[in-house]
């Protein structure tokens, strides 16, 4: 038995996966920067956080989705003290059991599977076929002209049958061809549509470091630039970009990946994660907006988001540039989609 507490991945992406608590703290999410990250396409970012107290081991939720223990799902901010056996659900798939310090692993392990076949077995319940109710015997003999009005109904209904089977099969035929129809008109509506970009890949944008030859004259000017960039970092649209981009300069001209003073680094984190954050909101509303082929509305999306990145020298990363010529491509795009104005 372990002597540290244990998450175990039982549903999910992360299915197998076993990851033992070694700090009194950890962030739990699908942010890169956290201590234990969720590969769930669904969670948040950061979605709880767990914390060793003399009691035990809480976990308290951090996302707006909520996260489910044992089926219940607990708002932002809740806390829930842990017992072994317990399950975590995050996103639409992850399911995490939780073992105490000590405990038995294979038994809450068996425990979790057999309560799961039992709700499967619940959520699937059996077809009873009814039986067909018994006809009264009797004994008087049909009478000839009943089994001839009989028979005549009997030509009738396989008649009149036919006629629905033609029909039904008609009207079939043509919702299908409707269908097949619709889904050209829409495959052309969005022919040559460029890519959408995970909210992965643009993150990654942010997070790829700049490189530079060192150089601590011009790391400490754009130290003193981003000071400077941080109160006002929310006047217009560009200036949060041209803030992190100068804490991302010093960074690369110091040939550093941390910044000596912790505020300093906590001033860029929240700095770059408010730029992540919106860029991800501002791309996903352009992209809704453009599938229901909203095209000015998606149009100012898109224009907004190319305020909020100019282009820059200085920022010559990978990643960044093909965001930048992603949001471009969508431009373009829309503006070829757009009606022609009357003259």
């Amino acid at each position: 038995m372990a002597q540290w507490a244990e998450l175990i991945f039982m549903q999910g992406p992360q299915q197998g996966a076993r990851v033992q608590l070694r700090h009194n703290q950890l962030v739990v999410g699908r942010d890169p920067q956290c201590a234990l990250v969720l590969q769930e396409a669904y969670a948040s970012r950061k979605h709880f956080q767990l914390d060793l107290t003399a009691e035990g081991w809480l976990v308290e939720n951090l996302s707006d989705r909520g996260t489910l223990i044992n089926g219940k799902k607990f708002k932002h901010g809740k806390r829930v003290l842990l017992d072994t056996g317990d399950v975590l659900g995050t996103g639409a798939e992850t399911e995490i059991l939780f073992i105490a310090p000590g405990a038995d692993a294979s038994g809450a392990i068996a425990a979790y599977r057999s309560m799961r076949v039992q709700t499967q077995k619940q959520q699937q319940p059996p077809q009873v076929q009814e039986p067909l109710p018994e006809q009264p015997p009797t004994d008087e003999p049909a009478s000839p002209v009943a089994s001839e009005a009989a028979a005549s109904g009997s030509d009738a209904l396989k008649k009149y049958r036919k006629y629905i089977i033609f029909g039904g099969a008609y009207l079939a035929a043509m919702v299908v061809l409707i269908i097949f129809l619709a889904s050209l008109k829409k495959s052309d509506a969005k022919a040559n549509q460029p890519a959408r970009l995970s909210e992965r890949d643009i993150s990654e944008a942010f997070y790829q470091p700049i490189e530079r030859h060192q150089n601590l004259n011009i790391a400490a000017e754009m130290l003193e630039q981003a000071r400077a960039l941080w109160p006002k970092r929310n006047f217009r649209r560009a200036d949060l970009q041209a803030c992190v981009m100068a804490f991302k300069l010093h960074l690369a001209y110091a040939n550093s990946v941390d910044f000596d003073d912790p505020n300093v680094h906590g001033m860029f984190i929240q700095a770059r994660d408010e730029l992540i954050s919106r860029v991800q909101d501002e791309y996903s509303q352009a992209w809704i907006s453009q599938q229901a082929q909203k095209w000015r509305e998606s149009l100012m999306r898109w224009n907004s988001l190319q305020m909020m990145l100019p282009r820059s020298n200085d920022w010559d990363t990978p990643a960044y540039r093909d965001l930048q010529d992603n949001i471009m491509s969508h431009v373009a795009y829309v503006r070829r989609k757009m009606p022609a104005k009357r003259r």
